[in-house]
């Protein structure tokens, strides 16, 4: 028996939410390079803490990374239908997956390009090394160093 929609535009709506983050968390647990996004937009905003940057620059990295992760995750959506469609090789299929993975890697490069502009701004270097030198940040550096490994490789679980 298939399952039921909830009744009201608004349920249906919040609903919806639910399909959104299961497959979210579908993408994290078996695409590496979204966990290896993932853990670069926390260093991002990690290191953008200490440079202290503007509202309207946090806004610029919100959406550099919006825009990597959400073309990671539109990458990931295309090639699970075109193996669908078309488990054996197809270079037609070939050809559109590559041009799937180049959006991302356009988007990745924009994104570093901002982040590069942001992070070198004048005086903003020597700012994030000094607070970075601190005795209070190592300990959280360390645990995010480590937090950012187990990620990228896929968590506790990996066998």
């Amino acid at each position: 028996m298939p399952k039921q929609r909830p009744k009201g535009l608004f349920l249906q709506f919040v609903h919806s939410f639910g399909h959104a983050f299961r497959g979210l968390f579908w993408a994290l647990g078996s695409q590496r390079n979204l966990r290896f996004h993932l853990a670069a937009a926390v260093w991002v905003c990690y290191l953008g803490f200490f440079a202290r940057f503007s509202a309207g620059q946090w806004g610029l990295i919100a959406l550099c990374c919006g825009s990597v992760l959400a073309a990671e995750l539109g990458n990931t959506a295309l090639e699970v239908l075109c193996d669908k469609v078309c488990p054996e090789h197809d270079s037609a299929i070939g050809r559109c997956k590559d041009v799937a993975a180049a959006a991302v890697l356009v988007a990745a490069i924009a994104a570093a390009a901002v982040g590069l502009l942001l992070f070198c701004q004048s005086g903003r270097p020597a700012r994030l090394l000094a607070a970075l030198r601190s005795p209070w940040p190592l300990p959280l550096t360390a645990l995010l160093l480590l937090a950012s490994w187990l990620l990228v490789r896929g968590g506790l679980n990996k066998k």
